[in-house]
This record gives C-alpha cells, structure tokens and sequence, in this order.
C-alpha cells in the first residue's frame, strides 16, 4: 500500500536483516518494488489483488470437468485433487463449505481401490467450477471484527470457530505465523487460561 520507493526501502532492509543472520537470496526470484507478480501457484496484481494463477487454474478446470464426468475414481485421486482446490479455496474461505460430500469421500478406505464416485461428491465438484470465480482477495479490503481459525482435522475434516474481537486486536493476530510457531485456540472465555 505504499509507494515503490517506500516498498524497495523496505525490501532492502529485509535484505540486511536476512544478511545479517546468514540467509542467502536468491537474485533470480528478486521482485523488489514490482506490483504484478505470481508466487506459490497465486498472481498479485497491481499490488492490491490475489487471484488464482491462469495457467493453473485452466489446468486445475479442465481436471474438475473431468472428474465430473468419471464414475470411478480411488480416494487418494479425490484427496489429490481436493489439495489443489483448497489451496486456492484459502483465497476465499467460505468456499470451503462447498466441499463436504468429497471431503468423506476422500477419507475412503482402502486409499488406492477406485469405487464410485457419490453424486452428491460429483455435484460438489461441479460447484466448484462455478465458485471458481470468487478464487480471489482484495488485499484492499477492511478487516472485520473477528477473529476466524480454521483448520484440518483427519478425523473430522475441516474446522471453523470465529470470535469477536476489536479490529486493532485482528490485525495483530493477522501477522502472525504458524511457522513462527504461533497459534491460537479459540474457546469459551471458561476454557481459555
């Protein structure tokens, strides 16, 4: 959200700090100061938006269609496929309540014999192509005054809980990072110690 000199001058510091304590750069991958890029299978445009890579989700459509039209298919082929459709579904959350008839499905055991495919599972899969469009954030957006946890769960597939809490407090709790070693649990205010 700032200007591209304010952005490099950022970036540059980042640079040292990494310098410092050993980490290497990669020149190749060096984007500094740039407002249209694509990373982690995600283009960023104009600085502002998060849209599902093209060339990803072309390949990742024409997959869904497929699978659509198929009555055999093994769990371990749903749960692969399912991979790809969450990571962009964590783009827009809500859009992984679409998903729960392939989210059983993908649980079948044994993993590797291929069964048919539920109707209610396909349908699903259908659905996803037509929500494909909302594969996307507007990093312009304000942030709302709750805090929302989501997670996945081999028994239980996948997990939401959501407290309310004062924007300033969000905010806070959105630049944490699991791999910095954070997290939260969400619970009643009796169970939170």
């Amino acid at each position: 959200r700032q200007d591209r000199a304010s952005c490099e001058r950022t970036a540059s510091r980042l640079d040292r700090a990494f310098a410092q304590v050993g980490v290497e750069r990669h020149p190749g991958k060096d984007v500094t100061g740039e407002l249209d890029a694509t990373a982690i299978g995600i283009d960023i445009v104009n600085g502002l938006m998060l849209w599902a890579c093209a060339p990803k989700l072309r390949l990742l459509l024409a997959v869904l269609h497929f699978a659509i039209t198929i009555d055999i298919m093994t769990p371990l082929q749903m749960a692969g496929l399912l991979g790809h459709v969450q990571w962009f579904n964590l783009l827009n959350r809500s859009l992984f309540a679409a998903l729960d008839h392939c989210d059983l499905f993908a649980r079948k055991t044994p993993q590797k014999v291929g069964v048919t495919v539920p109707v209610a599972a396909r349908v699903e899969l259908a659905c996803v192509i037509g929500l494909s469009m909302h594969w996307s954030f507007d990093m312009q957006k304000p942030w709302l005054p709750m805090v929302i946890a989501s997670d996945a769960s081999p028994a239980y597939g996948f997990g939401v809980c959501k407290c309310d809490a004062p924007v300033d407090v969000v905010r806070d709790l959105g630049r944490c990072s699991e791999k910095r070693g954070d997290f939260f649990i969400l619970g009643a205010p009796s169970e939170i110690p």
